[in-house]
């Protein structure tokens, strides 16, 4: 009975943490804070890093960075199960993008550069997220008394 009480928990955070995420992409010149990489977005950005740097979409980076967001997009309960070698792997490479689209200069690059960095912390969250520190073990339970008047309506 605990593991479901578990799973349950696990499952309304990550659907929360979910629906919490903007799942539109707006123009280039909309956005402001940038958003993750969701399932139209990643075509896209795709299609923008082939065109201004078509020597990085031949590397093994890129289709680690292209593996990852795709899994995160279609199944991010999934990023759980990568290995720590293509966690870091996928690290490696958002941090090589990253570089290179600071070095592109230019707003589109600038918003994609956020777009994947947040991304990646979204990753980073899933992966990192452990069920058993939010358990009702470990939760603290402080006694609020409230006053009188309060009470007696």
């Amino acid at each position: 009975m605990k593991t479901n009480k578990k799973n349950i928990i696990f499952a309304m955070l990550l659907g929360v943490l979910i629906t919490s995420l903007p799942s539109g992409v707006k123009a280039a010149d909309e956005k402001e804070g940038g958003s993750v990489l969701s399932y139209g977005s990643e075509m896209k950005f795709a299609s923008y890093i082939g065109s201004v740097l078509p020597e990085y979409t031949k590397i093994e980076n890129w289709s680690i960075i292209e593996d990852v967001v795709t899994l995160y997009n279609h199944k991010p309960s999934k990023i759980k199960s990568i290995s720590a070698e293509k966690n870091v792997k996928f690290e490696t490479a958002v941090f090589e993008l990253s570089k290179k689209l600071t070095s592109v200069k230019s707003r589109e690059a600038l918003q994609w550069k956020i777009d994947l960095e947040k991304t990646a912390g979204a990753v980073r969250f899933i992966r990192n997220f452990d069920i058993n520190s939010i358990a009702s073990d470990n939760l603290e339970i402080v006694a609020v008394e409230a006053p009188v008047s309060f009470v007696s309506l």
